[in-house]
């Protein structure tokens, strides 16, 4: 079983019916397009960015408060403790 693929297919048939608030409206075509039936389209990949920048502004953050929040380090790398 393949999960990528399970759960893009999926997400592709969610797309076949209007699923987004009509505030998506611009959005939503362009997420259909960049979810294309052979794979993602990279044509469409811009359509990330405004996604982003549209939860960001619903959420009241600018991008440059994004940029000055501190990233967790992955697990691997975080210092450990001596005994």
């Amino acid at each position: 079983m393949n999960v990528f693929t399970e759960v893009y297919d999926k997400s592709r048939d969610l797309l076949k019916v209007q699923c987004f608030d009509n505030r998506w409206s611009n959005i939503e075509p362009k997420i259909k397009a960049l979810l294309a039936a052979d794979g993602f389209s990279d044509a469409e990949a811009p359509v990330l960015d405004l996604i982003r920048s549209s939860l960001n502004q619903a959420a009241g953050r600018t991008s440059a408060s994004i940029r000055a929040m501190p990233r967790p380090r992955p697990p691997s790398t975080r210092p450990t403790r001596c005994p």
